[in-house]
C-alpha cells in the first residue's frame, strides 16, 4: 500500500499554536494548514484512482473523479498562491525559497483561470460541439515490480464534452501495478504542471519558515515563562513534534 502524502503532520505543532501568538497570524497559519490539508487530500485521491486505473477493466469509473480532483489540486494549490503571497507580503519581504515557489506556480496559476473561464463558458462549448474542449490529460510512472528497476509510464486522457472519454493509452501492458505511483503530471491548454514536484516545495517552503517561527516562539514564551507560568519544554512536548515533510513514495 502506498503511503498517503502528508504536508503537515497532525502532532505537528503548528496545530498547536500557543496562546501569545498574535490573532492574525495563528489565523493565516490555520489557513496555510487548511489549505494544506486539501492540497494532501486532492492528490492522495488522485494516486488513488491512477492505481485503480491501472488495474481495473472498468476503468471509467475512476477516470472522471481523476479529472475533477486534478483540476481541484489545481484551484488548491492557488488558494496556497494566495496565501504565501499575503503571507511574505506581511513578514517584510519574500525570502528565495518562498520566490522561487512563486515562480513554480506560474502555470497552475494559468491553468486554474483558464479552468475558470472554461466553466464560465460551457454550456455555449457543449451547444457548440467545439473540439477544443478537451479538459487534459495525466500521465504518471508506475512499476509492476518494486523488486525491478524498470518503470513504465501511463497517460488518460478527459476527451471532448459532448464526445465520451477518449482513452489512447491506459496500461498498455496489462500488468497490475504493485510499486508507487510517482511523477504525476497534468497537461491542459498547452501548459504541463508536475503535481508532486509542487507539492514537495511547498512541504518545504512550510518546513524552512517555520522552523525560523518556532525559534521566534520559544523566545516569546522564554519570555512569559515568568509571567504567565508558561513551561517552554512541557509545551513543545504536549504540542507534538514538528515534523512537516513526509513525502514517502515506498510501497
Amino acid at each position: 500500500m502506498q503511503n498517503p502524502i502528508i504536508i503537515i503532520d497532525e502532532k505537528s505543532w503548528l496545530r498547536s499554536f500557543p496562546i501569545c501568538i498574535e490573532p492574525e497570524f495563528k489565523l493565516i497559519v490555520d489557513y496555510i494548514i487548511y489549505s494544506s490539508d486539501a492540497i494532501c487530500y486532492c492528490i492522495n485521491s488522485i494516486v488513488n484512482n491512477l492505481k485503480y486505473i491501472s488495474i481495473e477493466n472498468n476503468k471509467n469509473n475512476y477516470i472522471t473523479p481523476t479529472f475533477l480532483y486534478c483540476w481541484s489540486l489545481i484551484d488548491e494549490i492557488y488558494s496556497f498562491y494566495k496565501i504565501l503571497k499575503f503571507y511574505e507580503k506581511k513578514m517584510g519581504g519574500c525570502g528565495p525559497i518562498a520566490k522561487s515557489l512563486i515562480d513554480d506556480m506560474n502555470d497552475f496559476i494559468f491553468l486554474r483561470n483558464r479552468f475558470r473561464h472554461f466553466n464560465d463558458q460551457i454550456r455555449n462549448i457543449a451547444n457548440s460541439k467545439s473540439k477544443d474542449a478537451l479538459i487534459g490529460s495525466v500521465s504518471w510512472i508506475a512499476w509492476p515490480n518494486p523488486e525491478e528497476p524498470k518503470f513504465r509510464s501511463y497517460a488518460l486522457r478527459l476527451g471532448l464534452l459532448h464526445g465520451g472519454e477518449k482513452i489512447p493509452i491506459v496500461n498498455p501492458s496489462g500488468l497490475k501495478i504493485i510499486g508507487p505511483i510517482s511523477h504525476i503530471s497534468f497537461s491542459a491548454y498547452g501548459r504541463t504542471v508536475a503535481f508532486l514536484d509542487i507539492i514537495e516545495k511547498i512541504s518545504e517552503w512550510i518546513q524552512k519558515n517555520f522552523d525560523k517561527v518556532k525559534e521566534d516562539i520559544s523566545k516569546k514564551i522564554i519570555d512569559l515563562s515568568n509571567i504567565n507560568g508558561i513551561n517552554e519544554g512541557e509545551f513543545w512536548k504536549s504540542s507534538g513534534s514538528a515534523h512537516l515533510m513526509c513525502l514517502e513514495f515506498s510501497s
